[in-house]
Parts: structure tokens; sequence; C-alpha cells
């Protein structure tokens, strides 16, 4: 059975290459009239996943969304951080051309802290008035990759998931003192899903630089959207001498559409 996924494209980003792939009869213009009354088509269209690739920045609609953006655009609701571009510039020597983008309309920067202890149940992710934001789940490893007691743990796994969508742009683990034994980690992306690795190779907390923090900026947003499943979930391993406890604080860099 296809997956079928459906875009909402202005007229002018459609190419013809695109058109031949596509079944005219799921092609439903929409058309609007602008404050210079100029006026612009957006197309709502249905692909089957094997032509997704023609639209590389698509979005998974169902057919309530669907409905949804038609009504959005019959309004002149539309935003332009809805609309599905199909990236083709190039330079003269036909290398893809990358521009610089912010997040999408209505969302703002936020940093959130999360203060753990390896080997140990204390963490510290609350708001301004004191109360546990649960998001974060801490569990506890032994040498044999079996879930065990904090006294026993060799390795801490926090995971951070919270209820709402977000764009992660950076990251940074600080520590006020590095510890006097090996305290190695890795970072990974929807553990349960894909385990996309942010953090490779073993980083190693008690060999990090004079300010005694390790950051990473990705260049440009990552968008983790929120479903029940983990699609927005994030994995921090460390692992460390049997019971060995040593604070770090986890601060991530990201754009969100929540107050």
């Amino acid at each position: 059975m296809s997956n079928t996924k459906y875009i909402i494209v202005k007229e002018k980003d459609i190419k013809k290459e695109d058109l031949n792939k596509i079944d005219i009869g799921n092609v439903i213009p929409i058309p609007i009239l602008k404050d210079d009354e100029t006026e612009t088509f957006y197309y709502i269209i249905k692909l089957d996943s094997l032509f997704s690739n023609a639209f590389p920045n698509h979005k998974k609609l169902d057919k309530e969304a669907v409905k949804s953006y038609i009504e959005r655009v019959k309004l002149g609701e539309i935003f332009d951080s809805d609309i599905q571009y199909k990236i083709e510039d190039k330079d003269p020597t036909g290398r893809d051309i990358i521009r610089l983008a912010a997040t999408q309309k209505g969302w703002h920067t936020q940093i959130h802290s999360i203060e753990v202890r390896t080997s140990s149940s204390w963490y510290y992710n609350h708001d301004k008035e004191g109360n546990d934001l649960n998001n974060v789940l801490i569990t506890y490893l032994d040498e044999s990759g079996n879930t065990t007691t904090e006294e026993n743990a060799v390795r801490t796994v926090v995971d951070w998931m919270p209820n709402y969508s977000y764009e992660i742009i950076a990251g940074k683990v600080t520590q006020q003192d590095k510890p006097s034994e090996d305290v190695r980690f890795w970072v990974e992306g929807l553990p349960e899903i894909k385990q996309v690795p942010f953090g490779q190779g073993g980083i190693n907390l008690k060999k990090i630089g004079q300010h005694n923090e390790v950051s990473m900026d990705g260049r440009a947003p990552k968008n983790l959207e929120y479903t029940i499943y983990g699609t927005n979930k994030l994995r921090f391993f460390f692992l460390h001498p049997k019971g060995f406890n040593h604070d770090i604080q986890i601060l991530l860099e990201i754009y969100v559409n929540e107050v």
C-alpha cells in the first residue's frame, strides 16, 4: 500500500517536470487575491510516496489538515512558512545555493536546561515556580545493558521529550569541575525510531577544554515534531565507572511555538 502525502505549494514553485509525476486529478488549484490585486494560485497536491522527492520539503498532511489549509488559503490566512518550496537554486558551477532561515512564523528562541547527576535519580528540570516540567526520564544500565539500580549503574541514560514540537539549533554540555574518572557521552535523536547520532565517538568530559564545556551548533535548525511515538525525543548516554556521581548541565538552544 502506498504512503499518501499531501503538500501545499505556490503555482510558481511547481515545475513542469514535477507536474508530469503528479496525477492531475489530485491537484486542487485555489486562487487568492493579494493586497496588490495580483492573483496567486496555491495548490494542495496529493503525492504518492514514490514522487515525494520532487518536493524535498513537503509536509505530511492528513485529510483534515488539507481541509484546514484550503479554508485558510480562501480566507487569506496562509503564511510563507506553510508553503512547500522545491529548492532548485544553483550557482554557475551547478552547486546548490543554501539560504539562511530563522524559524517558522510566530516561533521564538528558547534555552532549555537540564541538570543531571550520573548514577543518581537527582535532576533539575523545573519552571520558574519550581514545578517539574515532566520532560525528563532517567534510567540506569549495567555492564550488560540491562536496567539496574543507581549504585550499580555504569551508564546513565537521560531522555528529554517535551510535549510540543520544536526545532533544535544547538546544544551544550557544561560542568563545574572535571570528573576524576572518565565520563564519556553520546547524544541520539529519535532513539526508538531512527537512532540519529547528534554526538558520536564517546566525548570524554575528563578531557575537554579549559571552559569545561562541549558545544555543538547544527548550523541550521532541525525540526522535531511531537507525537506520542517519540519523534521529538533526545537521548543522552553517559558512560562512567560503577555508581560514579558527576554533576552535568545540558543546555539546548531551540525554537518553539510555546509561551
